[in-house]
This record gives structure tokens, C-alpha cells and sequence, in this order.
């Protein structure tokens, strides 16, 4: 799954989804019934990003450590 579609998973108020409904009349108001919080989509979308950027820098992390000459 790419970043992208993990995103797409995301709150529609949640500014780093695609489909962030950026318009003034759809401004987050309290609590979300957008499918995704509904489904427990955006939940798991935000762990998958988390660990998603974790990988990220254990892998700099390793390539300061053994750079590839």
C-alpha cells in the first residue's frame, strides 16, 4: 500500500488526504461521521503513517551508520 492510499484514508477534514474537502461550508465542526472516522479508517491510516515514517528513519538512521560507497 502506498502512501497515497493510506492517506485516502484519512479523515476527509484531515488536511493530508487527496480528497480534503477544503471548502468552507464542509469545515470540520466537532465531531466526524465521514466514512472514514465511521469505519475506523482514519484510526488505522494514522498508525500505518506513523510506523510508515518510523521506517523512514531507521533506515537514514542505518544508512548514516553503513553508507553505501
Amino acid at each position: 500500500m502506498t502512501e497515497k492510499e493510506v492517506k485516502e484514508n484519512l479523515c476527509w477534514y484531515d488536511p493530508r488526504n487527496p480528497d480534503y474537502a477544503n471548502v468552507e461550508q464542509y469545515k470540520y465542526k466537532g465531531e466526524c461521521n465521514c466514512d472514514n472516522c465511521f469505519y475506523g479508517k482514519t484510526k488505522l491510516a494514522k498508525e500505518i503513517l506513523s510506523l510508515m515514517e518510523e521506517k523512514k528513519e531507521t533506515i537514514n538512521a542505518i544508512m548514516k551508520i553503513y553508507p553505501l560507497c
